[in-house]
């Protein structure tokens, strides 16, 4: 068992990120990890009734995520939420330059990590 790309929020700067909104809107982009050069990944709402159906579940009102990690431009995944479910189905796709933003914060980085802004007291 590895511990590699693991973090703690509060250490060397790394800082709690955002797994889901309690109310998601189309749209909304969140860091799902932020630790830098560590974990940076996001996630973009991208449907609210996207159609999935596996083995388990069949649904045409589910959530559909663009997750990426900013450490690795090339990887892209849709993933499918299902109410009083959860995470359903995963579809690995070519990434496209999609800026992370923070639903708490305003926009720090672009999809290659460039710095776009910054949060006050909390630095670029």
């Amino acid at each position: 068992m590895s511990t590699e790309g693991s973090w703690e929020a509060g250490v060397d700067g790394a800082r709690a990120g955002i797994f889901m909104s309690a109310q998601p809107t189309v749209g909304q982009v969140y860091k799902q990890e932020e630790a830098k050069n560590v974990a940076e990944d996001c996630s973009k709402i991208v449907h609210l009734n996207a159609s999935v159906r596996t083995p388990f579940v069949s649904s045409n009102e589910a959530m559909t995520t663009e997750e990426f990690p900013l450490l690795e431009p090339d990887v892209l995944a849709n993933k499918y939420y299902v109410k009083d479910i959860g995470w359903c189905a995963s579809r690995r796709s070519r990434a496209a330059a999609t800026p992370c933003r923070s639903s708490r914060s305003q926009p720090r980085n672009d999809r290659l990590g460039r710095v776009q802004g910054s949060v006050p007291g909390r630095g670029p």
